[in-house]
């Protein structure tokens, strides 16, 4: 598989021969630990990761960004000024 930023992986039963993939800095663990299954919006996502309420948002953003890029997370746009929120993807794992 070819990703945008350049990198080629193959998808292996085992992990370790796979993606070699960065591991996620530490304000992304802070998002992505904030998410759940329910949607909610950038500011909140903030929030709920201990970022400075008074922070923008764009740190935040680009965090959210990474982990959708990773399918970690997945994003929807509401309302007419196309508010975006965000969510954690839950897969299910089958194992042998």
């Amino acid at each position: 598989m070819r990703h945008s930023d350049g990198y080629t992986c193959s998808i292996s039963k085992n992990l370790s021969d796979g993606c070699k993939m960065r591991s996620l800095k530490e304000d992304e663990q802070a998002v992505l630990a904030a998410l759940t299954d329910d949607f909610i919006s950038t500011s909140v996502v903030k929030i709920r990761s201990g970022f400075s309420s008074g922070a923008k948002n764009d740190s935040t953003l680009a965090a959210c960004l990474e982990l959708e890029r990773r399918g970690l997370a997945e994003c929807k746009s509401c309302g007419s000024s196309q508010i975006r929120r965000w969510r954690l993807v839950v897969r299910q794992v089958d194992f042998p």
